[in-house]
Formats: structure tokens, C-alpha cells, sequence
């Protein structure tokens, strides 16, 4: 049916209000509140449902609906007809009424619901007739009496469910249908047949495309396969009129010339699709694009689809399929997905039909071949056959003739060999007939009935004699005829020539590959599918064959690899044609084989006849014993001459046998060149050729390889593994022969050739040796003469030495007589030349080209007082004559060209030796010399160890005592002196520590640490250390840094980089400091005012223990390493450092220090924001008044956050600015005032103070901060300052030494410490009763240094025990302490454990490092103390130790309270 009525968008957008504001009393159901409670709740029902819901009330059905029940309509209809609310379902839908008022009729009769699945319905929503489906369901509404007043309807559309469903279905269905594809042309009609079954495509044509690669002017014909228009005989198609032009064939050179121009839009909701529009089937577009979409004639539509397959050769194929698109539905994506997936499936058609249709190809060339191959075999044979029967006839007569005239010439022996080998081919050429024949199934065979227990004894018998001249236990297993017969109680019939072939071939077998052992034939009755069958059983001890080889082993050809055999003569068709012999009697063979342990094959042949053809069984018994017995001896004399040459075989293993016993040495010399076959048994020829190239003995004799085979791979495999030649198979001797001569002489030269390279190598080896013999010239020298007269035939050897201010000296001699003095003093010219030949002038004029030679025919020598043949070569040194090697032979002796060459190769490399052994003896002074040096920096470095600590133990003693004078009632000059002495203890210190600085650089041993510090805490400490002596020196320290730019946390080795710092300051007077990172390097500047440096004293500033002009120096003190020391720490870092100066008016030190930075830029300033600044106090307004530029420069830096800041040199310009502020704003001008307060400025300062007081408006609110050095001096002037001015202003100090904080000191009014009012009156009070639970172990055995630690613990208010040794301490901790310090005895019992262990490191018996490995081995809480070490070690040497032991802090010696306070803070703390 057809729903034509649908709504406008407006109607949707407040539908609930216009269905509850309609005019319900129009219609027959009245108004709304006359309804039915059944019709209200329904209505609610429908109204709030988010389902299509509708109802239809009343005896003409009013038609109620939801808001989603009209947009189910309205996508039914795309032109907005008016609302059919309220209305009947007649007035509603005129043709449609039909349908529904039945279905409401039915429900009200049956008073029972209906539900429909998938109905078909088609709608007109987007301009054309639409395939729909829907599920909906009627369900009666009972009204109050009971009684079915309207119905509900329930409706949802399934159109997507049923097409997926249907496509998916298409899809399986050639999914299963691929088995049914057995050609290209096949796939083409399964698929149009598939097809044809779907909605979706009302039809399809498919065309193929023959295209080849690379060659466009091929792409020509398409031609039309298969359609859905087919007729079932395939007799014609049926094409409709509304087709373009569809031919069978289609010429597509001409369809690439049309232009395809004219193309349709048809507009839908949800998109506009284009069509082509054309008079043919665009198949040329098609395979260019992969997918064309064409409108018909009718105005339906179409899609063409392309793809493509490789086939064999060079050429594709293209398939183009066409498929009809369902007039009800819209070509939309989905169904364009559907079509690529349909053209997959077709794809997998044709490789299906391709690969079907190529091994149809492939197995019909097979049968092609096989049948070509028979044939070959069969006309060969015969050919073969011919001339071979016509040379063993005469071949036979001729040895028959022989052998009565006489039996051990040489022309029988060569005639027998003649006629096996003959005989041999005879055989291969008869399986070969007779396997071609079964193969072409023209085997024709003779059935008899036969007595197989006395035909198969008198076969087994024929082997006996074989078996025994090998050596073989040869067991006939067969019963006696009569009895076997009986005990069968039927005939059997057998072809006698293949049961013969049978038997023989595996009598064969058995002996060929059996070596020792026995050879067993059975025959016996057995059982086999409930039938009684014979067996004939031939089993072997032989060498067996692989389990892998097995299932192959009936095969065609197959051959076992490496098998041990008496030959390796065969083919590989003996097993199988025994196969088929036997399967020609109706039986079976069966084999089992164990490698080393032997094989068995049993022949299974039925009984009677019933298996066999009946036309090819003779019943008549009688055959010619003439005929038969000349072919059976025929046959069986071929077969055995074969195993009879293993029995000639076997004769020779005795030769074979000695041969192997001769030693490989003498066995190479019996012969000069190896010629083997490939094809042999036991060992082939490329075994052999691998074990002879293996073997270094015999890697270098010549092989040939002979073999039938002349194709190039197998030469090429022979000659890759080695051999020499390769000779094929059949070859004239004269050609063996000549390539026999030729590989022996080749063979000669390559030795040669090798002889010379080997002495040649002896020579480099020699002059090798020569070279790195040793420092001991004289060993060198007789080793350089024992190998002379080794080589060259000679008398004796002379090295003499050259000595141009005395007489020469002969440094060795070797030869006849070598008891001779080797000391022997000889004049300038030792030799008196007695007479020249005629030879020894010429061998001296050619000796005249090579300088430094020279040669003596017959002269007398003094040494041994006789005339001598003598050849001298100069050894030479830096271009000098350093001496001579001279060989005596005897007089007239002839002297090679090889002979002089070697000797001056050798004098050559002897003056090499001598220079090496003199580099040896130096190298070997100058290792001593450093050896020395290292033992003496390493006895150094243990002084200065030692020195140090013995200096710190008495040094900590005196620190220690002198920190616990602090806090005590001293008057001033006691005050000063122990000031004096702390003073000095800390430079001692600082000595010592520089010193042995010193000398670790020296030692090369001190290396830079790399671990995270805080930069900025490490120079502030700095900068702190050094004020108060600044302070006391009247010197202003100021620390000027770009804080914007300056990392906080950067990793490199604080120690060394304070250290730097400390050398530079304390050389420094009125300094200032800066900091600018550069990239990763830190770049610090440090200026003073001072002296400055005497340009001419500069350039030693860098060196140890060097100290500037004395006359201009105030205070001559320091060591003069201090600028060393930097200048290496810096170097050793990878930094420069520099220096400017003038004299009188100041230096200039800069160096860098490379660093790694770890997180982002952080400042002092930052540091200062946080913790000090509030918002408040960043709006004062502050005034700094300083005479020094970098003071005033400095504080600006850090108070910048501030809102004003104004900063005069002068106090006349600060009082002038807060004067004139005041004028103009009408108010106090500043908050905050900083003043410079010196010895010469008090009274300047004090009016300053006063009159900035006066133009306060508030009276109370001004700060007033004096700035003046750290120095008691200077805090008791600020003090009587305060007392002067009065008044209830409050005036803070501020103490001039390089912090960057504002430290409170005293107020006007209070005279109180600042800081005690806001930690509190009793906070040290409250922090000695905290600090007086905690209990400390001390172990030292210095009592000097024990004392001092623990009056200074004790200060801090800290518990405190002692141990002076290792193993004391331990059993104090595994103990109850014993306390030392003033504890009553009440007390005693409530005494707290050990918190902390302080122990030296330097102990007898056991070590501070053994006490902490001790205490760590205990169980916990005793084994989680916190460990400190005392040592006077440099951390750096010991920190792997430390870490190793478990220790887990140190303190350095001497001990200072303020280092000590931290620590133990650090670790007794409550955090």
C-alpha cells in the first residue's frame, strides 16, 4: 500500500500543545473531558512515548498520534499535507483505508492484539517509489464497560535490517558456490546465477578484457561472457529494449574515442547522485575509473565495475561487471559498498577459475609427457636392443675363440669387459622396455600355474654360491615342495619372467648393501583380509635404510643418499618395478628397515586366479623346456654377472687393506695425481675430493673427477669443490692421458710457485723476529747469526762493529769455531786481499751497483789463517756505517743473487733491531724514572695524610675549647684574645687544607665531584664566611648578581667551587663579587680597590708559593698557593681564568666554571618575594643613602619589587627628595630609610635621622635601618646612636657582610632582641629540654679530642656516652648505656637509648668504618641509628667508603660547635 500524507517542520516544534489544544468536540469523540478514563490514559500513553505510536478511537476510528508517529509519516511523503489529527482513517488515507480499518475491525472482534514483521510497504519520501519495511503491532484499548473502544498502534521501520539481511545472504551464498567454479567462463555464470536471486540486482552482464603488459595497442576486444539474461541450454540472451547498445564483442579502441559528457543529476534528501547518460556500455571509462554509474532509457540504473587479474606470461585480464540497481532504492554509499564487495567475491572467481583452469593445463602437459616419455623409452629401447644384440653375438664368438687358444692375455681381458658392460646395458635397457610397457599399459603377461616352493628354491639357489665367496650366512627358508602344496590345497598362478625379476632384484639388493651377517629367504603361508595368502620374505643384516627414506622407497628413480653399497651402480627403478610386478600378481610388498641392523620385504601373492585377467592366464601347463630354458638362462646370466664382480671386488680388499696401513706419507708418494669416479659406492668422488682437500698432506695433489654426467652444473659443482679437471664420460685414453700429463705438470708448478711464496714468508717472519727480539743486542746478534748460517751455506758468520776513534771489534761470531775470543781487536782493515780471479771480478764489478756490498773471491784472513771466499754488508744506522755482517765460505765460491738479497735484507732489519733495542733501554730507564716519581708522590700524599691529621687532632682540641667559651661572662681583653686565637686556629686550618690541596694537584689525584647544590646558598654562605673578616679589615664585601638570570639548582662539585671562592676572597680588599651564567657556564667576577699588582709579577701570579712585591704589600701573609690552587680547580673543571690590575687602584679576577643546569631559573630576589615580602610591605617607599656606588647598586637590585625606591650618595640629596615629596604630595615621603653609619659620620648622621623624623606626618611610622659593618665596634655606636636620637621611633641595624636579609637587631623602646620576641622568651630553654632526651655516642681514643667533643655536645644540651675503641662502642649499643654527663641517679633508670653515634674513624682494633658495618648487621631500631663520622680525610677520598659502611654523615676536623649543632639537629631532629 501507499501512505501519501505528511507533516511540515513547523508542526513539530510545540506538538504536544497543539495536540492538547485541538478542538476535539469536532470530531465524534467529543470534547477531552467527556472521554473514556481508557481513552485518557492511552492518549497519556501515546503522548509521552518516544516510540511511533498512534491510536484510532471510536466506531469511525479518529486517528491520535505522538509527535514521532508524525515523522514516520512525514518521511513517507515529501510535499507537507495537512495534520491528519482527529481525523478518521477514511478522511486520512482515502486509498489505503482499506488495509487498516480491517485490522482495527479484527482486533475489536477478537478483542486480541496483531503483529506484523518486515511488511513491505512502499512509500513515496524521496521523490520516487521506496522499498520499506516495518514491524507494527494493533493492540485493543478497553474502555470502562469492557468493551474494545479503539486500538493502539505501534510501528518501527526495519528497512535497513531486511537489505543488510538480504545482501549478507548473497554474499555467503558465493561465498559457498566457489567449489562449483572450474573455469574463467564458469565463475562468469555461478556468479550471474547467484545474482539473479537478489533484489538488489535485477540483472548483470560480465565482460572480459585480454590486455598484455606494457603494450596499450593490444587492449582491444571486450567480450561478453556471461548475463542473467541466459537461456539455460545457453542457446541465446534475451536483452531488454531499455539496454544501451550491448554486443558480444566490443571493439574498444573505437569506445576510447567517444566522449562521455552528458551526465544527470538526480537530487535526493540526503544527497545528489550523477549518472552518465549514453548510447553503449562505457566499458573503456569503466577500467579507467574502477567504476562508472549510467542511466538507462527507462530512467533506471545501472553501475559498472572493474577489475583485474594477472595471468600467465605477461598478460591481465579485466573483468567489467554490470549490475542492474533496484528501482525502489537509492544508489547510496551502502549500496555502493554492496557492489565492491560483490565485485571481491567475483575477483576470488576468477582466481579460483584461473588456477583451476592452470592445473588443468599443468596435468594434461603431465599426461602429454608421460605419454611422450613412454613412447621414447619404448622406440630407444628397441633401437638400443638392435645394434647391442649384433655386438654380443659376435662378441661371444670371438671370446669363445679366444679362450681356447689362450686364457691370460690381455686382449680377453679387455673383450670381458667388453661384453659385461654390454651385458649391463643389456639389462637397463630390458627394465627400461618392460617399466615403459606397464607404464603404457602394454605389458603383456603370461599366467601359469606353478609349483612357487620349487621355483623360488632353484631362483634363491642361483645366489648361493655369491653369497659365500663374500662371506655371507645365506639361509634358504622354504619348505619341500610336496608339503607346501599340500598344505596350500590350491594352485597358484604366477608369470615366471616377473616373478623371476622379483626375486632376483631383491636377492640383489640384499647382497649388495650387506656386508657381514646373514641373508635369509622365506616363503609361507600367512593371513591377510581373513584370506590365505603366500609370503615371500627376503630379509638382510645389511646396512639398513633411514626411516625417511622409507615412504619413498617405491618410487620411480629415487636413489638413497650416502647409502654404503658394493656398487653404485642402479637407476632407482629395481624397487619399483618389483611394485608393479607384484601388483600385476594382485599383491602387495611391505618393507621395514632399521639403519645398521638390516631390512625385510615381504611379497604378498593371493591364491587362485580370481585377481587375475582371465585372457592372459594359461590353463594349459605344457610349455617348451627348449624356448623357456635358453630365456631363463638368458636372463639369469645377465643378472648374476653382476653380483659376480663383487666377488672380484672382494679379492682386492686384501691390497686395499695394506694400502691402508702405510703411513699417509708414504702413501702420497706412490702417486703423483688421483683420478676418481663420482659414482662410486661406500664414498662418491665428492666425499673423496673433500677428505683429500681437507687433509694438508694431500690438499695439493691433483684430482679429476670422471662421471657420465655432461650438463654444466654438475661440472661446475665438481670444480667448486676442488678438483682439478672433469672429464665426461665416454673419453678416448689419449684424452685421459694428455689430461693426466697436463694437471701433473700444472701440479709441479703450483709447488713451486707455493715453495717460493713459503720462503719468502720464512724471510718476513725471519726479519719480523729480528726486528722485535729484545733490548739484548748481543742475543739479537747471535740470533741474526745462528739463522744465517742456518739458510746460507757457509764457514762462519762475523758481525763486527764500526769504531772510527779506535780499533774495530767483532761483536759475534758463529761457525767452525766458536771457542774464538769474541772481543777480538781488529785493524782498520782486518782482510789482506791476496789476488782477484777472473770470477771475483765480476762478481765485484756487479756488486758495485748495490752500495754497501762487497764481495771477496779468495783473500786470507788472520782469524783463521787460511784463504776465504768472504761477502760483507754494511749495517747501517741514522745514515752512518754502525758495522759489518761478513759470511766466509770457502775460496772461489760462487755467491747467488737470492744469497746477497737475503743478507742485506737482514743487515737492513738488524740496524732496525739495534735502534729498537736502544728505544727499549730508554723506554725501560724513563718507566723506572716514573715509577719512581709515582712512589714518591704516593710517600708524599701519605705524609701530607698523615701530617694533616696529626695537625687537626691538636687543632680540634683547641677549636672545640675555645667555642665553649661563647655565651660566658668575659671581659673585653679576654674577649680579644680568644678572638686572636680562633682567628689563628682558623687560619692554620685553612693552610693546611690549601696545602694538601696543593699537593693532591700535584699528584694528579684530586678529581671534581658532580652532584645537586644549591648555588645560591653555597655563595651566600660564602659571602657570610667572609664578612666578619671583612669587618674587621674596615672592607665593604658586596655580592652584585644578576639574580634574573641565576639558576638555583645546577650539579657540579660545591666543595671545589667554594673552595675557589675562599681563595679569592680572603686575597681581596674591598671586593665586590658577581655572578652571569653563559649558556652552562657560570662566569664569576671579583673586583677590589685595593693595592693592585704589579704588572710584571702577574705572569708568576698562577704559580706555587709566588707572593707579589713584598715592599707594597700592607700585611705580608699566606703561603702563595691560594691563586694555584684556582687556577688548577678551574682547569681541572674545563673553565679559563684571568686577571687585570693596576697598581693602587685595584684588581680584576674572572673565571668560569661549567656547571649543569636542572631546573628552571630561581633568584635570590624570588627567595627574598616569598619568604619576606608581603603585599603591604611592597608598597613602602624607601630611601638608601650610601657614599658607595655598589652598595647602593645592590640593595636596588633586591629591593626593586618595591614601589619607590630612591637611593643619594649624599644625605643632603635624601633630605632634599623627602623635603620636595612632601611639598608636592602633601605626605610622608618615605617609609623605610637606610643610612650609612661610620666612625666619621655620627653626628651627620644623627641630624639626618632627626630631620627625616620631622617630616614624618604619622610620628611613629618611619623605619630607620643604619647600615654598618659586622664589628662590636661598629654595633656599640649604632647602640649609643639609638640612645641619642630617642624617641619612640623604632631603628633596626643593619650589619654590612653580604646578606641579602634584613636582620632585626635592637628597638629604641624595648632594648629586646627582636628575634626573641617572636620565637619567645623560653625557646632555648624549651629546645635544651627536647635536646636533653636525646642521648650521643661518642667513640674516640684520642682523650684530648674525646673531651673536647663531649663538653661540646654537652653545651648543646645533648646526653652523652663514650667508648675509645671499636668493640666497646658495639657493646655499648647492644647495652645499657652509661651516662657520663650530670644525671641524678633517680633518673638513671629512665635514661633514653643511644640517638646518634659520633665516632673518629682512625680507631685501633676496629675501625669507625667496622663499627658501622656492625651496628647495620643488628636488628632494628638498633641497626637505624644515625652514624656520624670525625675524620680529617678530604670527603672525596672516603665518600665510597662512607656509603659502603652505611655510615651516614661526617663532620671534618677540628670541630666547630655551629657545624656540630646542625648536624646533630639534622639527625635528632623530630622530622
Amino acid at each position: 500500500m501507499s501512505l501519501s500524507l505528511t507533516y511540515n517542520d513547523d508542526d513539530f516544534k510545540d506538538f504536544n500543545d497543539i495536540f492538547y489544544n485541538f478542538d476535539w468536540s469536532t470530531t465524534s469523540l467529543g470534547p477531552m473531558d467527556s472521554w473514556d478514563p481508557a481513552y485518557k490514559t492511552a492518549t497519556n500513553l501515546c503522548i509521552q512515548s518516544t516510540m511511533p505510536m498512534s491510536i484510532y478511537l471510536g466506531s469511525d476510528w479518529v486517528i491520535l498520534h505522538n509527535k514521532e508517529w508524525a515523522q514516520l509519516i512525514k518521511m513517507s511523503h515529501p510535499m507537507g499535507q495537512p495534520c491528519v489529527l482527529g481525523k478518521t482513517v477514511k478522511e486520512a488515507w482515502p486509498g489505503a483505508h482499506v488495509l487498516i480499518i480491517p485490522l482495527c475491525e479484527n482486533v475489536r472482534t477478537t478483542r486480541k492484539g496483531l503483529f506484523r514483521s518486515d511488511e513491505y510497504i512502499e512509500t513515496l519520501r524521496d521523490g520516487y517509489k521506496e522499498e520499506t519495511y516495518f514491524d507494527y503491532a494493533y493492540s485493543p484499548i478497553f474502555k470502562s464497560d469492557g468493551t474494545v473502544g479503539g486500538t493502539f498502534c505501534i510501528a518501527q521501520e526495519t528497512t535497513k535490517r531486511v537489505l543488510n539481511d538480504r545482501r549478507l545472504k548473497t554474499l555467503i551464498e558465493i561465498g559457498n558456490r566457489v567449489p562449483e567454479v572450474e573455469s574463467l567462463e564458469s565463475a562468469c555464470y555461478t556468479m550471474t546465477k547467484v545474482l539473479s536471486d537478489n533484489a538488489d540486482i535485477p540483472y548483470s552482464l560480465i565482460y572480459f578484457i585480454d590486455h598484455e603488459l606494457n603494450d596499450s595497442s593490444k587492449f582491444l576486444i571486450a567480450r561478453l561472457i556471461a548475463t542473467t539474461f541466459d537461456d539455460s541450454n545457453k542457446k541465446g540472451r534475451h536483452i531488454p529494449d531499455y539496454f544501451p547498445e550491448t554486443h558480444e564483442i566490443i571493439d574498444l579502441t573505437k569506445d576510447a574515442d567517444k566522449s562521455y559528457d552528458t551526465y544527470i543529476d538526480l537530487k535526493r534528501m540526503t544527497a545528489t547522485y550523477s549518472f552518465l547518460k549514453c548510447k553503449s556500455w562505457p566499458i573503456h571509462l569503466a577500467l579507467k575509473k574502477g567504476h562508472v554509474k549510467v542511466l538507462l532509457k527507462d530512467e533506471s540504473q545501472a553501475v559498472l565495475l572493474s577489475t583485474k587479474i594477472s595471468l600467465y606470461g605477461r598478460k591481465v585480464l579485466f573483468a567489467v561487471l554490470i549490475c542492474g540497481v533496484n528501482r525502489c532504492r537509492t544508489l547510496d554509499e551502502k549500496y555502493m559498498e554492496f557492489f565492491q564487495l560483490i565485485m571481491n567475491q567475483m575477483n576470488k572467481y576468477l582466481l579460483h577459475g584461473m588456477s583451476m583452469e592452470e592445473e588443468k593445463k599443468r596435468t594434461k602437459i603431465l599426461a602429454d609427457l608421460n605419454r611422450q616419455k613412454v613412447t621414447f623409452f619404448q622406440g630407444i629401447s628397441h633401437e638400443l636392443k638392435t645394434p647391442l644384440t649384433l655386438m654380443l653375438s659376435p662378441l661371444d664368438d670371438v671370446i669363445n675363440v679366444c679362450s681356447q687358444e689362450t686364457q691370460e692375455t690381455q686382449i680377453m681381458s679387455h673383450l670381458q669387459t667388453v661384453r659385461r658392460n654390454a651385458r649391463r646395458l643389456l639389462k637397463l635397457i630390458n627394465a627400461l622396455l618392460q617399466f615403459s610397457n606397464i607404464e603404457a599399459d602394454q605389458f603383456e603377461a603370461h599366467y601359469c600355474e606353478t609349483n612357487i616352493a620349487e621355483f623360488t628354491q632353484e631362483l634363491a639357489l642361483e645366489f648361493e654360491e655369491v653369497a659365500k665367496q663374500l662371506g655371507l650366512d645365506y639361509v634358504i627358508d622354504i619348505p619341500c615342495p610336496n608339503e607346501f602344496n599340500r598344505a596350500l590345497d590350491d594352485k597358484i598362478y604366477l608369470d615366471h619372467d616377473m616373478y623371476e625379476t622379483i626375486v632376483f632384484n631383491l636377492c640383489s639388493n640384499a647382497l649388495k648393501h650387506t656386508w657381514n651377517g646373514r641373508i635369509t629367504i622365506r616363503l609361507y603361508l600367512d593371513y591377510k583380509d581373513e584370506k590365505r595368502i603366500i609370503v615371500l620374505e627376503v630379509s638382510d643384516t645389511g646396512v639398513g635404510i633411514p626411516k625417511t627414506a622409507l615412504p619413498n622407497i617405491f618410487q620411480r628413480f629415487y636413489r638413497v643418499e650416502s647409502q654404503e653399497s658394493r656398487s653404485h651402480e642402479g637407476t632407482g627403478i629395481g624397487l619399483a618395478l618389483v611394485k608393479e610386478l607384484i601388483t600385476r600378481h594382485g599383491g602387495d610388498i611391505t618393507v621395514t628397515s632399521a639403519v645398521n641392523q638390516g631390512t625385510t620385504f615381504k611379497c604378498w601373492f593371493p591364491i587362485g586366479y580370481e585377481h587375475l585377467p582371465k585372457n592372459q592366464i594359461s590353463f594349459n601347463n605344457v610349455e617348451n623346456p627348449v624356448t623357456y630354458g635358453r630365456k631363463v638362462y638368458a636372463s639369469r646370466h645377465i643378472n648374476l654377472e653382476e653380483s659376480s664382480q663383487w666377488i672380484k671386488s672382494s679379492t682386492s680388499e686384501t691390497h686395499d687393506d695394506v694400502m691402508n696401513q702405510l703411513p699417509i706419507d708414504d702413501l702420497i708418494k706412490l702417486y703423483n695425481l688421483n683420478l676418481t669416479d663420482i659414482m662410486m659406492p661406500n664414498m662418491n668422488g665428492y666425499e673423496l675430493l673433500e677428505v683429500l682437500r681437507s687433509n694438508i698432506r694431500t690438499q695439493l695433489i691433483p684430482i679429476i673427477l670422471l662421471s657420465a654426467k655432461a650438463n654444466e652444473d654438475s661440472k661446475i659443482k665438481g670444480l667448486d669443490k676442488g678438483a682439478d679437471d672433469y672429464l665426461v664420460k665416454p673419453f678416448s685414453s689419449r684424452k685421459l692421458i694428455t689430461r693426466i700429463r697436463a694437471n701433473i705438470e700444472l701440479s709441479l708448478l703450483r709447488r713451486k710457485i707455493l715453495f717460493q711464496l713459503c720462503k719468502e714468508e720464512e724471510v718476513k717472519q725471519l726479519l719480523f723476529s729480528i726486528t722485535l727480539f729484545g733490548s739484548d743486542i748481543n742475543e739479537t746478534f747471535l740470533y741474526v747469526a745462528k739463522e744465517i748460517h742456518r739458510r746460507l751455506p757457509c764457514e762462519r758468520i762475523l758481525i763486527i762493529s764500526n769504531n772510527e776513534s779506535k780499533n774495530n771489534k767483532i761483536v759475534t761470531l758463529y761457525g767452525d769455531f766458536e771457542s774464538i775470543t769474541q772481543n777480538i781487536a781488529l785493524k782498520t782493515s782486518p782482510l789482506i786481499e791476496i789476488g782477484k780471479s777472473q770470477t771475483f771480478t765480476k762478481l765485484k764489478e756487479c756488486s758495485i751497483n748495490k752500495p754497501g756490498i762487497d764481495l771477496y773471491s779468495d783473500v786470507y784472513c788472520d782469524n783463521v789463517h787460511k784463504n776465504v771466499s768472504i761477502l760483507s754488508v754494511e749495517i747501517r744506522l741514522n745514515n752512518d756505517v754502525w758495522g759489518w755482517i761478513k759470511v766466509h765460505r770457502s775460496p772461489n765460491s760462487i755467491w747467488l743473487e737470492s744469497e746477497i738479497e737475503l743478507l742485506q735484507q737482514i743487515s737492513n732489519q738488524t740496524g732496525l733491531a739495534i735502534t729498537y733495542a736502544g728505544l727499549l733501554k730508554e723506554n725501560a730507564a724513563k718507566e723506572i724514572q716514573l715509577k719512581a716519581a709515582e712512589i714518591a708522590n704516593n710517600t708524599m700524599s701519605q705524609i701530607l695524610a698523615n701530617t694533616s691529621h696529626e695537625l687537626r687532632t691538636p687543632l680540634n682540641a683547641i677549636v672545640g675549647l675555645l667555642s665553649l667559651f661563647e655565651g660566658t661572662n668575659l671581659n673585653t681583653d679576654q674577649k680579644d684574645m680568644i678572638s686572636i686565637i680562633s682567628h689563628a686556629s682558623d687560619e692554620i686550618l685553612l693552610i693546611v687544607k690549601d696545602i694538601l690541596d696543593v699537593a693532591k694537584l700535584e699528584a694528579q689525584k684530586l678529581t671534581l665531584a658532580n652532584r645537586t647544590f644549591d648555588l645560591l646558598e653555597l655563595i651566600e654562605s660564602t659571602i657570610e664566611t667572609f664578612g666578619k673578616k671583612a669587618s674587621d679589615k674596615k672592607i665593604e664585601l658586596i655580592l652584585n648578581c644578576d639574580i634574573d638570570i641565576l639558576p638555583q639548582f645546577v650539579k657540579s662539585d660545591p666543595e671545589s667551587f667554594n673552595a675557589l671562592k675562599r681563595s679569592f676572597d680572603k686575597n681581596e680588599e674591598n671586593s665586590t663579587c658577581g655572578q652571569m651564567v653563559i649558556k652552562e657556564n657560570l662566569l664569576i667576577e671579583l673586583r677590589d680597590t685595593g693595592i693592585g699588582i704589579d704588572p710584571e709579577y702577574i705572569q708568576h701570579a698562577w704559580k706555587s708559593f709566588s707572593q707579589g712585591d713584598t715592599s707594597i704589600i700592607k700585611n705580608q701573609d699566606g703561603t702563595g698557593i691560594g691563586h694555584s690552587i684556582c687556577k688548577n680547580l678551574v682547569e681541572l673543571n674545563g673553565g679559563e681564568i684571568k686577571v687585570k690590575s693596576q697598581l693602587e687602584k685595584g684588581s680584576k679576577f674572572w673565571f668560569t666554571w661549567n656547571v649543569e643546569l636542572l631546573s628552571k631559573k630561581f633568584s635570590i630576589e624570588t627567595q627574598f618575594n616569598e619568604h619576606v615580602l608581603s603585599h603591604v610591605l611592597r608598597q613602602k617607599r624607601i630611601l638608601i643613602i650610601h657614599p658607595i656606588e655598589g652598595v647602593r647598586n645592590a640593595m636596588l637590585k633586591y629591593l626593586k619589587k618595591f614601589e619607590k625606591v630612591d637611593a643619594f650618595d649624599t644625605v643632603d640629596k635624601g633630605i632634599s627628595a623627602a623635603k620636595s615629596y612632601k611639598e608636592l604630595h602633601d605626605r610622608t615621603a618615605y617609609d623605610i630609610v637606610f643610612i650609612g653609619l661610620y666612625e666619621n659620620n655620627e653626628k651627620e648622621v644623627i641630624k639626618t635621622a632627626l630631620e627625616l623624623r620631622g617630616l614624618d606626618m604619622n610620628s611613629n611610622d618611619l623605619v630607620i635601618t643604619f647600615i654598618i659593618f659586622q664589628s662590636n665596634e661598629e654595633n656599640e655606636l649604632a647602640e649609643k646612636l639609638i640612645e641619642k636620637i630617642g624617641g619612640k621611633i623604632p631603628f633596626f641595624i643593619l650589619q654590612l657582610h653580604g646578606k641579602t636579609d634584613y636582620v632585626p637587631y635592637k628597638t629604641r623602646d624595648t632594648n629586646q632582641n627582636i628575634y626573641e620576641d617572636i620565637t619567645g622568651r623560653d625557646s632555648k630553654s624549651r629546645a635544651r629540654n627536647i635536646t636533653r632526651s636525646k642521648c650521643i655516642l661518642c667513640v674516640d681514643n684520642d682523650f684530648i679530642s674525646l673531651e673536647n667533643t663531649l663538653q661540646q655536645i654537652s653545651k648543646l644540651g645533648y646526653s652523652t656516652v663514650f667508648a675509645i675503641n671499636g668493640q666497646e662502642a658495639v657493646k655499648l649499643v647492644d647495652s645499657e648505656p652509661k651516662l657520663v654527663n650530670t644525671c641524678s641517679s633517680d633518673s638513671y633508670a629512665e635514661l633514653p637509648k643511644i640517638s646518634l653515634i659520633l665516632t673518629e674513624c682512625n680507631l685501633p682494633i676496629m675501625s669507625g668504618f667496622d663499627i658501622s658495618q656492625a651496628i647495620r648487621a643488628m636488628r632494628p631500631p638498633i641497626s637505624n641509628v644515625p652514624i656520624i663520622a670525625l675524620t680529617t680525610l678530604p670527603m672525596e677520598e672516603i665518600r665510597n667508603k662512607f656509603i659502603e659502611s652505611g655510615i651516614n654523615d661526617y663532620l671534618a676536623k677540628p670541630l666547630k660547635i655551629e657545624e656540630l649543632e646542625k648536624i646533630l639537629t639534622k639527625w635528632t631532629g623530630d622530622n
